[in-house]
């Protein structure tokens, strides 16, 4: 079953899995929506709110959902939970820390019901992981993880510019789906996380920058951001610090520093109203052509040796640059109904194994490269 089949990702995911030979369920809130989407498609459906009290009934004779019903805060609590309580493996394509962190406390339920909780098996996490796996062995002891993510390389890529020209009600110009700007939107009402000594804590926007220049074109200033990894390394492999960064223009650094100001002054029905103009807003999502999104890691023992790589990922033009996400989930699944899974709490990395790089069009493995202190 795929969960918000009719969101932008999700669309594109149930194409994917029709393409790729599979016929999952597409379920959703909205039974008009679904049932459009079902008939064009050719595949059932089922409509039902996660808050329903028939919610359960419609997960009963699943193996597994997908879930591509963002934001994953709301979302994953919830499907998380019924998944556990009918025995229905869960995947979803989110990263948000809170939808991990709800995940992470149903493990050892999801462990006595032989029920497997994937988190993050998208873009966010999703090549960071496979790293992690990949150079961890050169590095048993290490004790820090430091994650950076360029999401295009284009000099005029701008995540922030994005979301700010959807709820402007702009048409071009911008490169994420309106579900990637509601999930944008709900990390307003919190601060970046990292975690230190195996603790989570909060810090200023903008207040970390990393050191050393780690991207070449684009965007390529480091700043502190709310990737999944913060929640997923430790759980994984047991680091107890983790920082992560997303690369920004300089200008999108200083309304990063605003925020500060003006977070005290969001209000949660400031910030519904522009979810919801977030939700209505219709516009044509573009991935600047040629475009490469890069990921690069670096893992660090308490005597300060390290080691460190990198991926790149160019998009084709006919997923909107949601490539990674799109066969990066469906490689997850399609690995879980293949083959027996343990149950649990664990990434999509954790389900296959680092090598699922190899199955995602586009995504390429540079190798270790020589590690320089930051």
């Amino acid at each position: 079953m795929i969960y918000g089949a009719t969101g932008f990702t999700g669309r594109l995911i149930a194409a994917q899995a029709v393409t790729a030979g599979l016929r999952p369920i597409l379920a959703g809130r909205n039974p008009k929506a679904v049932q459009t989407l079902s008939r064009n498609l050719e595949l059932p459906w089922r409509a039902f709110d996660l808050g329903d009290e028939k919610a359960p009934h419609s997960l009963a004779d699943i193996d597994l959902v997908l879930n591509c019903a963002g934001p994953f805060s709301h979302t994953a609590p919830h499907l998380g939970q019924l998944c556990v309580r009918s025995k229905t493996h869960y995947v979803d394509i989110g990263g948000e820390l809170q939808g991990l962190e709800a995940l992470q406390a149903l493990h050892q339920q999801a462990q006595s019901s032989q029920v497997a909780l994937v988190g993050a098996a998208g873009l966010a996490v999703l090549p960071t992981d496979c790293m992690t796996r990949m150079l961890l062995p050169g590095l048993p002891d290490a004790s820090r993880l430091t994650v950076a993510i360029q999401y295009s390389d284009h000099p005029e890529a701008s995540l922030l510019g994005s979301i700010l020209r959807a709820l402007l009600g702009m048409k071009h110009g911008i490169m994420v789906g309106p579900g990637s700007v509601a999930t944008a939107l709900e990390s307003l009402r919190n601060r970046p996380v990292l975690r230190q000594d195996s603790h989570l804590c909060q810090v200023p926007w903008a207040s970390r920058l990393l050191q050393r220049p780690i991207f070449r074109h684009g965007p390529a200033l480091g700043v502190i951001f709310p990737w999944g990894d913060v929640i997923c390394a430790a759980h994984s492999h047991g680091i107890p610090n983790v920082e992560a960064y997303l690369a920004v223009h300089r200008w999108e650094l200083m309304a990063m520093k605003c925020l500060n100001l003006v977070q005290p002054l969001l209000r949660p029905k400031i910030l519904e109203w522009l979810l919801q103009r977030a939700a209505r807003h219709q516009y044509a999502v573009h991935f600047h052509e040629g475009a490469r999104s890069t990921f690069w890691i670096r893992l660090e023992n308490t005597t300060g040796k390290g080691v460190q790589g990198r991926m790149t990922h160019t998009p084709s033009s006919a997923l909107a640059g949601y490539d990674l996400t799109v066969y990066g989930s469906l490689a997850v699944v399609k690995h879980m109904l293949e083959k027996e899974i343990p149950g649990g709490f664990t990434t999509g990395a954790g389900v296959t194994g680092s090598d699922i790089w190899r199955s995602i069009p586009g995504l390429q493995w540079h190798g270790e490269e020589p590690a320089h202190r930051l």
